[in-house]
């Protein structure tokens, strides 16, 4: 499927991230803990807990031990995943065919968005789908629109990474896969793609060369090879 990108809106992305950067950077110490983010600070390490996978504990650990053992420390994680969305999202857009304007509602909107700016203030497990979804999005329409099947691998990948953090990421993957089913079934082969990009085997439906009786044509390819033979005329 050919699908005509515009330029990447590089000056809206990066204004639309400082602006939110600066934002929840200077609400992050105005209150005390979340009580998930005490909650996370507060488990010990493991490979996983009775309620969730381990990824947003771990993360919680590895801020407290870089930045302090405080709640601007936790916060940051919030933070780098909120401001990380926004080029993710911004590259959806322009994947999909989005002119630099599109583009550029959907950086600042993104920005602006209530989710964002919780997410992106309290560290919850919702934190970190601000990545895994947009890039798992990404790189599946990268495989299907560019009809390039590697990206499947790294979509795989963010799926993977993101059921360590909820296991909810599955509702995306069968979303992409009920999608694909739909598409390809509907369009068939009519779309001109080679069908690289889809993520199971593809069989072009078998093309023949019959024509209708009435126009006299050769009605398989082995009559077509055959020699033909001029009718006898019989008096």
């Amino acid at each position: 499927m050919v699908v005509e990108r515009a330029r990447f809106a590089a000056g809206h992305v990066v204004g639309a991230t400082v602006v939110l950067a600066i934002v929840l950077g200077v609400l992050a110490p105005l209150y005390g803990y979340h009580r998930d983010e005490l909650y996370f600070r507060m488990l010990p390490l493991a490979w996983g807990y009775t309620d969730q996978p381990p990824l947003t504990p771990l993360l919680a650990h590895v801020a407290a031990e870089a930045f302090g053992d405080s709640v601007v420390a936790v916060r940051i994680v919030a933070l780098l995943c909120a401001v990380g969305s926004i080029p993710l999202l911004t590259h959806v857009t322009r994947e999909a065919g989005g002119s630099r304007l599109a583009q550029a509602f959907t950086a600042w909107g993104m920005a602006g968005a209530t989710l964002t700016l919780l997410f992106g203030h309290v560290l919850l497990t919702s934190s970190v789908d601000l990545l895994v979804w947009p890039a798992a999005l990404l790189f599946a329409m990268r495989a299907v629109l560019r009809d390039d099947g590697r990206w499947w691998l790294a979509a795989g990948a963010v799926i993977g990474l993101g059921s360590f953090n909820k296991l909810l990421v599955v509702v995306l993957m069968l979303g992409i896969a009920i999608g694909l089913a739909v598409s390809v079934r509907g369009s068939g082969s009519r779309r001109g793609g080679s069908g690289r990009g889809l993520p199971w085997p593809h069989c072009s439906p078998p093309r023949t060369s019959c024509t209708r009786p009435s126009t006299g044509g050769p009605s398989s390819r082995w009559e077509r090879r055959s020699p033909r033979t001029t009718p006898t005329k019989y008096e």
